[in-house]
């Protein structure tokens, strides 16, 4: 795995041939991982092989330094202590980042949590990215905290094939490096691509499908609910000097509408669902009613307006404008789409039922 992360805990769990000796036990500090059906427990790791072996001298380090120094590993149960979380992230470049997550309530745990970050700069000149964080919150997550940096970078580099990809603490990347670019082949062989698609990477995280398959479609849009990652995104195909692609966090876009991304994502499921019926079983779904006697105007700015173009045309232009302008702009076309609107019953009479059909079908010709 290129990451891990191990919490800290001051409720070590304690093995089978632990509890049968019934010895309370002065040390209960651990740093590890958690164990199924007891949230605040963790499993003090010594040594694991899912890494390189920088993730046990660092993490041993640690937990011998916190230690020796009294510090206090956090209560999962009383949301106190100060050593919460570390994550540690590897790259094929050689770069190592590691993030130290804290729980610091007063400026003592300031100057402790100072005093760790500074240990492992000192002992571990190879970590290229040292960061930390205080979390105050009742979970582990740190979308929405602000993390800041010790020294170094607050990235990292990974290679795939030709490409290279930044990568930040809240970005996603595949754990198995190795593993996502044989599962990235795959997918695009199975794409089929000839250079003129218009390619969709869904929770594109730091682009990497996106770009892993730029080259090979017309434009690729990618869409991720974390804004960091998307930043990324843009900087990623900025480094690979790819420009057929646009990066845009997608819960914002849906706000505008006030579509929540539970609906969204549940409807998006049901069309593709649909779609992918259509072209796998060689059926049709969405009925064409073939020739038709009679037939009615309908401005073509209708299915841009709302259907499933709005969020494609909407998406390109928030890449390259500012919103304030995006929104005039849709206010200006929906006056003059009220204007066409309201001419459609002259240019039907003026056409006859005829004419209108005559248009409808040569619509369909071409």
């Amino acid at each position: 795995r290129n990451k891990l992360e191990f919490t800290f805990s001051n409720k070590r769990w304690l093995t089978e041939e632990e509890v049968k000796q019934d010895v309370k036990y002065d040390q209960m500090n651990a740093v590890g991982f958690h164990i199924p059906g007891a949230f605040d427990k963790i499993l003090d790791i010594d040594q694991c092989l899912l890494m390189s072996d920088i993730n046990n001298r660092l993490r041993n380090s640690i937990r011998e330094y916190a230690i020796s120094h009294q510090l206090s590993f956090y209560d999962l149960r009383a949301q106190t202590g100060l050593l919460r979380n570390m994550m540690l992230r590897t790259s094929a470049t050689g770069e190592i980042m590691l993030l130290m997550q804290f729980c610091i309530r007063t400026d003592e745990e300031q100057s402790q949590a100072n005093q760790v970050l500074a240990h492992v700069h000192t002992n571990f000149p190879e970590v290229t990215s040292l960061l930390w964080v205080n979390n105050l919150k009742c979970n582990d997550t740190i979308g929405d905290l602000d993390i800041q940096t010790y020294a170094g970078t607050d990235y990292i580099y990974e290679t795939m094939e030709n490409l290279r990809f930044k990568v930040g603490p809240k970005s996603f990347y595949q754990t198995n490096t190795e593993q996502a670019y044989e599962l990235y082949k795959v997918a695009r062989n199975f794409a089929g691509l000839t250079g003129n698609e218009l390619v969709y990477d869904l929770y594109t995280g730091t682009g990497t499908i996106a770009n892993f398959v730029a080259k090979q479609a017309r434009q690729v849009i990618g869409i991720e609910y974390v804004p960091e990652a998307i930043e990324d995104a843009k900087v990623n195909a900025q480094l690979n000097n790819l420009d057929n692609t646009l990066f845009y966090a997608g819960d914002m876009m849906l706000k505008l509408f006030h579509v929540d991304i539970e609906s969204f994502a549940v409807a998006g499921a049901f069309v593709i669902f649909l779609m992918s019926l259509e072209m796998i079983l060689d059926i049709e779904i969405f009925k064409n009613q073939g020739p038709i006697k009679e037939a009615t105007l309908v401005p073509l700015v209708f299915p841009l307006l709302a259907g499933a173009g709005a969020f494609t045309t909407l998406l390109s232009l928030r890449a390259e404008y500012a919103s304030v302008n995006i929104i005039i702009a849709l206010v200006l076309n929906m006056i003059w789409v009220y204007f066409v609107v309201s001419m459609t019953g002259r240019v039907e009479r003026f056409l006859g039922k005829g004419g209108t059909a005559a248009l409808v079908q040569n619509q369909r010709n071409r």
